[in-house]
């Protein structure tokens, strides 16, 4: 590097990594340089030949077909030699019965016997069973007819049938005696579905509301992952918005968000602790939407992703783009017929060096006002931006300009958290390097987060975190979900000590094993809030762990487990 910066040192790691066969999704181009690209690489090691499947029969017939073959030529071998014999015991050719010899030359017993060796293998051959093989081919074809035509494996939905692309395992269908399986992708199918949460102690179920008259491929929340979570929708369609919940998100902005100290009233025949938890808890509600929206590693997009360069390289302007071209041309043009000024500069000069995207202003949506409300159905008047909420229906909880986002995410999980907290309002908008765009609805527009760390989840640590920078109060800010037995057990002294934050543990705790006893997955939601000479101090170590040039993922492991400590609990999410 060159500047003040040279000798500051680059970590390069498996994120800068691209492997041999990876499809690149909303990228125009990219710089490197190719590492390795031979015959050791993933893409090259995994593209064997396929290991050809044999049933038990298939195997079985196999084996008893070796054993005839050995047997055809002991057969054949021990008459050969016995013919050799008996034509040896003849001294005069002429007199051997029913073997009549053309010339004394033909009439050599050991040579006889090499000929009679091949004579008795076509005269013993049918110990072979080659028609057997014809005659299950034919049985496999039988089934795989029965199988293909079955009403019971018919998928009503889709309107298809099953298909039996192999006739070499149909027979070991019926010979299954037991089946192992785990809550891998093979049987989700790497779908997940919000189902509930549960927020400082407190649970909140969701259950989607179907309607009868809808087909249920309409009305299926479940949305795969790959090339078709571009297409699905960012909000949950059937999902029964818990109204308490909605309350405190509709209310959700930066000032809500900052940990202040508060001088809450005790009138009303309350005491001051109980309205102080209170206020906790609306907190706590709001923070947990909003690591739903920024914890992770989803990108948002607009529209399908275009490539917009061709094969000679060269890249080519969006459609967008083109537009704003030919509006600069014309204007170019109309400078010219009116006479050029010297002293200023082409218009297409000054927009080459401007961004098309600086060009356009962000439409926002209108700022919530004060007199729309949950109870009186969002009378907000005909510009709010919320349409009139009612029980299980998501009409007064989704923006109109929602509906336009796209997100695209490596894991099912992190794609039903996200659409979870957009269904609510609390709608992630974009994400860039270092930078996370959060819709709330409290603020009625955008807000920026600067994104300082992600802390990518591992198989030891159980967690993923991120550390962000309150844009208002500038507070450094670690958000972290993962396993209830990896987040439960590094929480706050507090909650082992204080009686109220031991029944909050244990609350969650019971909900927990409620939820797990159904069969469905869990995940801790907790926050922190770092002090900025602990961070500096924590940062150092991190940078240094990763320029680390051996045992490199060991010691960002133990870096992050250094500063992924004395959590505030706020819920856990619930999904399937």
């Amino acid at each position: 590097k060159h500047g003040p910066d040279r000798k500051k040192k680059v970590p390069l790691n498996k994120d800068n990594l691209l492997l041999r066969g990876c499809t690149i999704r909303n990228t125009d181009f990219i710089e490197g340089m190719v590492v390795y690209g031979g015959h050791e690489t993933k893409a090259m090691l995994n593209n064997r030949s396929p290991r050809y499947k044999r049933s038990k029969l298939e195997r079985r017939i196999n084996r008893d077909v070796i054993y005839c073959v050995v047997l055809l030529l002991l057969m054949c071998f021990l008459s050969a030699i016995m013919s050799a014999v008996w034509l040896g015991a003849f001294e005069d050719s002429t007199i051997v019965p029913f073997i009549p010899f053309e010339s004394e030359e033909w009439y050599n017993p050991y040579f006889q016997g090499f000929v009679v060796f091949f004579t008795y293998i076509i005269l013993f051959q049918t110990v072979i069973p080659l028609a057997l093989y014809v005659s299950i081919e034919l049985v496999k074809l039988g089934q795989v007819f029965f199988i293909n035509y079955d009403l019971d494996l018919y998928y009503e939905k889709c309107d298809k049938r099953m298909e039996c692309r192999a006739l070499n395992i149909t027979e070991d269908l019926g010979q299954i005696d037991y089946i192992f399986s785990d809550k891998t992708g093979t049987l989700t199918e790497n779908e997940m579905e919000f189902k509930s949460c549960t927020i400082w102690g407190t649970d909140y179920p969701h259950a989607p509301e179907f309607d009868e008259n809808i087909d249920d491929s309409e009305t299926d929340s479940r949305y795969s992952i790959g090339t078709n979570i571009s297409k699905s929708s960012s909000t949950m369609e059937n999902l029964k918005i818990e109204p308490g919940l909605f309350r405190e998100v509709m209310t959700m902005s930066l000032r809500s968000l900052t940990n202040v100290e508060v001088t809450v009233d005790s009138s009303g025949g309350r005491s001051t602790n109980y309205n102080e938890m209170e206020y906790q808890k609306s907190q706590k509600i709001q923070d947990f939407f909003l690591l739903m929206a920024i914890c992770n590693t989803v990108v948002v997009t607009t529209h399908a992703h275009e490539d917009l360069m061709d094969e000679s390289g060269i890249v080519h302007l969006s459609p967008e783009e083109e537009k704003q071209e030919k509006r600069l041309s014309k204007l170019n043009g109309k400078r010219n017929g009116n006479g050029n000024n010297p002293h200023l500069p082409p218009i297409n000069n000054i927009s080459s060096k401007v961004p098309v995207d600086s060009l356009k202003k962000p439409i926002h949506p209108p700022k919530l006002t004060d007199s729309w409300s949950f109870a009186n159905g969002g009378s907000g008047g005909r510009d709010s931006p919320l349409r009139t909420p009612s029980e299980g229906s998501l009409a007064g909880s989704v923006y109109s300009d929602m509906a336009k986002i796209r997100f695209e995410a490596e894991s099912p999980d992190e794609l039903a958290l996200v659409r979870a907290a957009a269904t609510y309002g609390c709608c992630l908008k974009k994400r860039s390097h270092g930078k996370v765009t959060v819709h709330l609805p409290g603020e009625g527009a955008e807000v920026e987060f600067d994104l300082l760390h992600i802390l990518s989840f591992d198989s030891t640590r159980k967690r993923m975190s991120v550390i962000v920078k309150h844009p208002m109060t500038k507070e450094i800010i670690l958000l972290t979900k993962g396993a209830d037995s990896q987040v439960l057990s590094v929480l706050d002294k507090k909650y082992k000590e204080n009686e109220e934050y031991k029944k909050i543990v244990e609350d969650t705790e019971d909900h927990l094993y409620n939820y797990a006893l159904q069969g469905l997955r869990t995940l801790c939601m907790a926050k922190r809030i770092l002090h900025k000479k602990e961070y500096k101090r924590w940062k150092k170590k991190f940078l240094e762990a990763e320029a680390a040039m051996q045992d490199r993922e060991q010691k960002i492991m133990d870096v992050a487990c250094d500063i992924e400590k004395d959590f505030e609990l706020l819920g856990m999410l619930v999904f399937m």
